[in-house]
This record gives structure tokens, C-alpha cells and sequence, in this order.
């Protein structure tokens, strides 16, 4: 949104540029010249922009005249016939620089050490142990309720179903 914005307004560019491999930064900066020189772009357009129009992330291209947009379609192709596959190489090259960083950054511990939680679910997923934990659980849980009502009920002159009072 931002470089859309930046491309709308005539406002500088983002300070960021992400990671190219060379040839295609170098045929990207040979299609921005071109599409400069068409009048599609700004002289001032970075790398970004261009890579933008060429890419098919804004199918609609919103604002850019019909005229434009044959040279960008032009451009496109040429791109995609020097270098097929170039917008997964793009993203590849991504994904390597965020590994990289995350490897300076990222520090996981030599030993993974269990929690808490992780042991007691150890016990109670147990396929063998937790059945029967379970089992007592259940069969606490209704002799409780069970004994709970029972003693409720004992004191009071309510007749119950198929019982005397006495």
C-alpha cells in the first residue's frame, strides 16, 4: 500500500529494497528506463515501482491508461522469456535473506526441557494410564453427585419416585 501510495502521489519511494539477484535487478532497472522513457513511470521511479506494474499483483492496474499498459504486458513477457520463473526467484531470494537473520538472531536452547504441562500430559494421553485415569475421574465425578444428592434429599418430605418416606 505504501509504494501504491508513493506511485499516486509522487512521494519518495520506500528506503527499503528488497533482495534481487543481480540479473533481474539489472533487467528490472533496464524495464523501469524504458518504461520511464514511455512516460509510464516517473524519472524519479525506484526499482520498486516497476517491479510492481510488471508483477500481477494489481490485476485491475487502477489508474494506468490502456495505452500503458501494452508496454507493460511488453516488458512483462520480456522479462518472463530472459528469465522464466523470475518472480519465484524473487521470493526465494526473500525467504533466504529472512533466514539469514534468523539464524543471527533467532537462539534456541540446546536441550528442549519439558514443562509442566508437558509432563502431566504425558501421564494423562498416556493410551494406557490415561483411560484409567479417566475412568476414576468419571467415577468420582458421579459417586460425587450422586452422594451430593442423596444427602439432599434425606432430609426433606419431598416423596421421590418409587420411594417411601417415611
Amino acid at each position: 500500500m505504501e509504494l501504491k501510495a508513493a506511485m499516486s502521489r509522487q512521494l519518495p519511494a520506500p528506503k527499503h529494497t528488497p533482495p534481487m539477484p543481480t540479473e533481474i535487478s539489472a533487467a528490472l532497472d533496464d524495464i523501469r528506463l524504458d518504461l520511464t522513457k514511455g512516460g509510464v513511470l516517473h524519472d524519479t521511479a525506484s526499482l520498486l515501482e516497476s517491479l510492481y506494474l510488471i508483477s500481477d499483483h494489481d490485476p485491475q492496474h487502477y489508474g494506468i491508461a490502456d495505452a500503458h499498459m501494452s508496454r507493460i504486458s511488453a516488458c512483462h513477457d520480456d522479462l518472463e522469456k530472459k528469465f522464466p520463473g523470475w518472480e519465484d526467484r524473487l521470493a526465494g531470494a526473500r525467504y533466504e535473506t529472512v533466514e539469514s537473520i534468523l539464524k543471527d538472531v533467532l537462539r534456541r536452547p540446546e536441550k528442549d526441557e519439558a514443562t509442566f504441562s508437558d509432563r502431566i500430559d504425558a501421564v494423562l494421553l498416556n493410551p494406557v494410564f490415561g483411560f484409567g485415569i479417566m475412568l476414576s475421574a468419571m467415577v468420582l465425578l458421579l459417586y460425587t453427585i450422586f452422594a451430593l444428592s442423596e444427602h439432599r434429599w434425606a432430609g426433606s418430605k419431598v416423596p421421590l419416585a418409587g420411594r417411601e418416606t417415611g
